[in-house]
């Protein structure tokens, strides 16, 4: 699987700051008014944390979604491990303010170790697991999902292990790619500064982009 890069993209400063403008508009079509704008609960994961990432094309039902809240099984673990991850990911830090993509994961570890509790939940995956704490930490916390895997060819299989292998890889492509591309990113998201609403993180913007390039 090949692998892509933001430096390509965003070479077309024009063509990136409109997929951004049209994804954040509020009278567009786009998840952003919603899935980024609504409040977000403080405390331990709601319902509701899961519901709204399906604004993301994801496809946690109600029955995926009622034993993460139960009283038994692995379903309560993976609950118990986003409840770590919202209580214990730095709140201080953007993602790309990290040194390296080694130290992101070293201290975000709570994030790796939620990826690793889907393993044996069913329609569970780290895809699922990044548009729920997203919203908790949208500065810190990437969104990853097939389409950025295929961008960055970090796509490693269907088994439980090789999604957490993939989208640790994803974090560390897309950490080096940010890294390379903060400027071009950043001249980007000033551009929605002014809005009354708070413009996109870095790492949406590039979500946002890398997003409307593969569609």
């Amino acid at each position: 699987m090949s692998s892509r890069s933001l430096t390509g993209l965003l070479g077309d400063h024009e063509k990136c700051a409109k997929w951004v403008e049209e994804y954040i508009n509020p009278a567009g079509a786009y998840a952003f008014n919603t899935y980024d704008l609504s409040p977000v609960p403080n405390g331990a994961l709601e319902p509701s944390d899961i519901m709204m990432a399906n604004l993301l094309n994801l496809n946690l039902r109600a029955k995926y979604v009622i034993p993460v809240f139960a009283e038994a099984g692995p379903a309560k673990e993976l609950r118990a491990a986003l409840d770590r991850a919202i209580t214990d990911l730095p709140t201080d830090k953007a993602f790309e303010d990290f040194d390296s993509a080694e130290d992101f994961e070293s201290e975000a570890e709570a994030l790796g170790a939620a990826d690793r509790a889907t393993v044996g939940v069913s329609n569970w995956t780290p895809i699922a697991v990044s548009k729920v704490l997203h919203r908790r930490r949208p500065n810190l916390v990437p969104l990853i999902d097939r389409q950025v895997m295929r961008f960055y060819g970090t796509w490693r299989g269907t088994r439980g292990d090789q999604r957490v292998e993939a989208a640790r890889a994803t974090r560390g492509a897309l950490w080096a790619d940010i890294d390379r591309n903060r400027e071009a990113l950043s001249r980007i998201a000033l551009q929605f500064q002014s809005r009354e609403k708070a413009p996109p993180s870095l790492i949406r913007a590039a979500d946002i982009i890398i997003w409307r390039s593969m569609a």
